[in-house]
C-alpha cells in the first residue's frame, strides 16, 4: 500500500506542477497580447520651417517687414513675415524643412509672406521685390501651392523647378520652367499662361499681360547651370533657344 500511495502522490505532484506551468504560460501570453495590441503613440509632425545657408558676401535678413535689416547668419531661421536681401555680389540658399530649395541671385530681395505649418498640402508664398530666385520643389504639393508674387504678376510652380526675376524699374518679369508645370499670371487682368519643362514667358511691364511662350533661352539655361547645382542633370537635357533680342531704345 505504501508503494501505491507513493506513486499516487508522485502523479498528483506532476499534474499540479503542469497546471501551474500552464497557468503561468497563459498569463504571460495574455500579457504579451495585451502589450502588442496596445495603441502606439502618434507622433505630431513638426511644423515646416525655412533656414538660411551657403551665404556669400553681404546677405541680410529681418524678422518682420517693418523691422530693420540685420546681417544674416548661417543656419538662421526665416519665419513668415520675415525677409532676406542679398548684396550686389551676394548669394544665399533657403532650405524648407519639406525639402524645397530656394536659391537667391545677387541684388535680390524677398519677403516670406506665408509658410503654412502643416506638411500636408503645404502653402508657401513669397513676395519678390527685386532680383531673381530659383525654386526647386522636391515634394508633391498635393492641394498646396507655391507662389512668387510681384507687382506685375504671380508665378506659380506645381512641381518642380522654376525661376522668377523681377525688375522694379519698369515692372518687367521673366519666368522659366525648367521642369514640371508652372504658371505666370498678370496681376492686373488675371490672364495667365501655363508653362511646361523647357519653356519660359514674361510680362514686359507694369499692367501688362504675359507674353508668348518660348523655349528657355541660352542666357537662362546658363544661369540655371551656374547658380543651381541641384538642377545640373536637368540642365544637361535642355536644348536652349537663342538669346533674347534687345529692344531698341525709342528715338526722341
Amino acid at each position: 500500500m505504501s508503494r501505491k500511495r507513493a506513486i499516487a502522490s508522485l502523479i498528483s505532484l506532476v499534474i499540479t506542477t503542469s497546471a501551474c506551468g500552464g497557468l503561468t504560460g497563459s498569463g504571460a501570453a495574455t500579457s504579451t497580447v495585451a502589450a502588442t495590441s496596445a495603441p502606439a503613440a502618434t507622433a505630431t509632425p513638426a511644423a515646416r520651417s525655412a533656414q538660411l545657408s551657403e551665404l556669400q558676401n553681404i546677405v541680410e535678413a529681418r524678422e518682420l517687414a517693418s523691422a530693420e535689416w540685420q546681417a544674416a547668419a548661417e543656419g538662421q531661421q526665416v519665419a513668415a513675415g520675415g525677409g532676406v536681401k542679398t548684396g550686389e555680389a551676394a548669394r544665399a540658399k533657403v532650405s524648407l524643412s519639406d525639402g524645397t530649395i530656394i536659391r537667391l541671385a545677387p541684388a535680390t530681395e524677398f519677403e516670406l509672406t506665408e509658410l503654412s505649418p502643416q506638411p500636408t498640402d503645404p502653402v508657401t508664398q513669397l513676395k519678390l521685390t527685386a532680383g531673381k530666385m530659383w525654386v526647386i520643389v522636391t515634394k508633391a504639393l498635393g492641394g498646396g501651392a507655391f507662389d512668387i508674387e510681384t507687382p506685375s504678376g504671380v508665378a506659380t510652380v506645381r512641381g518642380s523647378l522654376m525661376s522668377t526675376e523681377f525688375y522694379p524699374a519698369d515692372g518687367r518679369m521673366i519666368v522659366t520652367c525648367l521642369d514640371g508645370q508652372c504658371r505666370l499670371q498678370s496681376a492686373t487682368s488675371g490672364k495667365f499662361v501655363d508653362l511646361s519643362g523647357g519653356q519660359q514667358s514674361g510680362i514686359p511691364a507694369y499692367g501688362r499681360d504675359p507674353g508668348a511662350i518660348i523655349t528657355i533661352n541660352v542666357n537662362q539655361v546658363s544661369d540655371w547651370a551656374r547658380e543651381v547645382p541641384e538642377a545640373a542633370g536637368l540642365v544637361a537635357t535642355i536644348t536652349p533657344g537663342p538669346p533674347p533680342t534687345e529692344t531698341p531704345a525709342p528715338v526722341p
